[in-house]
């Protein structure tokens, strides 16, 4: 009898602990989704401002969002919340939270910063970054291609390579250029630097790296490009 008592005993314990288990089972990291997942704001001239709007998403049953917080504010802020925090979600499908932030950059180079939302005793958290640029980089980059083109129809411009390779060498050119102008815009810099420097390498006359470009308008486009290195600030 006292054998049977004991495993029944043992057998409720074991299901009060199973039961205790899943109820104090942790939030795992999929339970708040963020989306855009990695929120890049690309590149953007000094003083001006640019908005994006990030979704908190409820993946998992109810919970309470306690707060949704900018860890460092600097070049951006939260400029709308679609709800207010603390907020209880009872675990439906469509469950989110719209976060608008605005990115305003005052300075040169890259900037980030981390938004962190509280929700059932977990801080989830992800980073937001972003690209200040000179004001008049992106236009100098548009008046690099216009001259690359203009220079091409006068004949200021013309690829060099032995036979029908120059002409192809004069397309991977401008190619790099547009390629640079991509990274910048994308908030790429330190990828557009690289780029920029081999198109510069592709057009400055050095014998020890072959050109793709020659004419009367290889050097102003070397300097222009030279230009550009020196704006952004490229090792």
């Amino acid at each position: 009898m006292n054998g049977s008592t004991n495993m029944v005993a043992v057998g409720w314990l074991g299901l009060a602990l199973g039961l205790a288990g899943f109820m104090a089972s942790p939030v795992s990291a999929d339970d708040i989704i963020f989306n855009p997942v990695a929120p890049n704001f690309g590149s953007l001239a000094i003083g001006e401002s640019a908005s994006m709007n990030i979704l908190v998403i409820n993946n998992n049953g109810p919970q309470l969002v306690r707060s949704a917080e900018l860890r460092e504010e600097g070049a951006f802020r939260i400029t709308y919340q679609s709800e207010p925090t603390p907020l209880y979600w009872l675990g439906g499908d469509e469950e989110k939270l719209v976060i608008e932030v605005t990115f305003t950059p005052t300075t040169v180079g890259s900037a980030d910063t981390v938004l962190e939302v509280v929700a059932g005793g977990v801080v989830y958290a992800v980073t937001i970054t972003g690209y200040g640029v000179p004001a008049t980089v992106l236009s100098q980059m548009d008046g690099i291609l216009a001259f690359f083109d203009a220079s091409v129809a006068a004949n200021t411009l013309v690829g060099a390579g032995p036979g029908k390779s120059a002409d192809g060498r004069l397309g991977a050119l401008r190619n790099m250029i547009e390629e640079a102008r991509r990274l910048i815009l994308e908030g790429y810099v330190a990828d557009a630097c690289d780029q920029l420097q081999d198109a510069l390498n592709r057009v400055d006359g050095d014998p020890h790296i072959p050109d793709f470009a020659a004419g009367a308008a290889a050097g102003e486009l070397a300097a222009r490009l030279d230009g550009v290195l020196d704006v952004l600030g490229c090792p």
